[in-house]
């Protein structure tokens, strides 16, 4: 059966290519340094030795899952903002190098 002639295909997705435009630059994230989730255990397995090889035996536990959370949700700038913070209250100054460096090694561009 003989539909008749057919639209350009541009014609057709022109209203279509706006709406994708819209959506397209509402969703769009800029990327940024998270924690590689592939590598988690290793980062924790680390963060434990350094942790456990200095003074910080009150705040252990939350000092870690603080620290996993910032570094995998928020990025790892906010996770060394973080360790600053608390740099001088809870834990030591090579401590907290220590642990930098551990962020930097384990971290990833991520969207």
């Amino acid at each position: 059966m003989a539909r008749g002639p057919r639209k350009p295909r541009w014609f057709v997705n022109k209203n279509r290519n706006k709406r994708n435009l819209q959506t397209n630059n509402q969703t769009k994230n800029k990327k940024k340094w998270l924690l590689n989730m592939g590598k988690e255990k290793e980062f924790l397995f680390d963060l434990n030795e350094v942790l456990e090889a200095s003074d910080v035996a009150e705040n252990f536990g939350v000092l870690r899952a603080n620290v996993l959370k910032k570094a995998s949700q928020n990025g790892i700038d906010e996770a060394i903002e973080y360790i600053e913070g608390i740099e001088g209250d809870i834990i030591k100054k090579d401590t907290s190098i220590k642990i930098k460096r551990l962020l930097k090694r384990y971290s990833v561009m991520r969207a």
